[in-house]
């Protein structure tokens, strides 16, 4: 009798146990379930309303301004910028151009064969290079948008080239002497911003790092590696 029922005692608790795991595993699976259902209306949600807001094409136009050192020896200028996407997507890489245009406040000094030569900008620098996108959307339509990029590649200055002009003022004839004597400072561009922006039209804002003298010291004095841009953008 003693036996009987402790056999049934078991054989109701393994049933029991089996009932209890056999539930659980439904609510997981059914979890699951219900779980890439939502994620798969909100993933349908998003690519409803990011699509219009990504653009192929990025035009910006705004102000250079020189930071630091080099706020001494160049102006502030225009500074201006094209980007194009190589992928319709939020977060994607981009290939562009930058150009701005600064005026030497002081004469950059060049010291050849213990010689001092003075000499300016060209009033012509910039960089070429890609740039890392990351997007975000608000706002009930998804009109509104933040965007935050780093930036990457070659940057340029040009300058007078004054040692070139004195030897060719030099030749005994004047058919010896070439036309043209702008000279480029070649250096790596690394810059970080972000754009606060509404459908097509932004504001953005960015910090520039082009070390000049990284490749060789041209000038015998620095003329610093910082700058800052602040400009609008369209996108299309």
């Amino acid at each position: 009798m003693y036996k009987t029922l402790i056999f049934k005692m078991m054989k109701n608790s393994r049933f029991n146990i089996g009932l209890f795991f056999g539930k659980l595993f439904l609510m997981a699976c059914m979890g699951m379930i219900l779980n890439q259902r939502i994620h798969a209306q909100k993933q349908d949600s998003t690519f409803i309303y990011l699509i219009p807001e990504i653009n192929r094409i990025e035009i910006g136009v705004g102000s250079y301004f020189p930071v630091g050192k080099m706020k001494e020896m160049l102006e502030a200028s225009l500074q201006l910028q094209f980007w194009y996407r190589l992928e319709l997507q939020p977060n994607s890489f981009d290939i562009g151009i930058q150009l701005h245009f600064p005026k030497s406040i002081q004469s950059l000094i060049i010291e050849n064969n213990n010689q001092i030569y003075e000499t300016n900008s060209q009033r012509f620098a910039g960089m070429i290079g890609f740039r890392k996108n990351y997007h975000y959307y608000f706002g009930s339509k998804g009109n509104f948008y933040f965007n935050y990029d780093t930036m990457f590649g070659y940057g340029f200055l040009t300058y007078f080239d004054v040692l070139k002009y004195h030897s060719e003022m030099n030749q005994s004839s004047s058919s010896d002497r070439k036309n043209g004597y702008t000279k480029a400072i070649s250096t790596i561009y690394l810059g970080s911003g972000f754009t606060f922006g509404y459908k097509y039209i932004g504001v953005k804002s960015q910090i520039q790092y082009t070390p000049h003298q990284l490749f060789g010291q041209t000038f015998t004095q620095s003329i610093g590696d910082w700058s800052y841009h602040i400009g609008i953008v369209y996108k299309q």
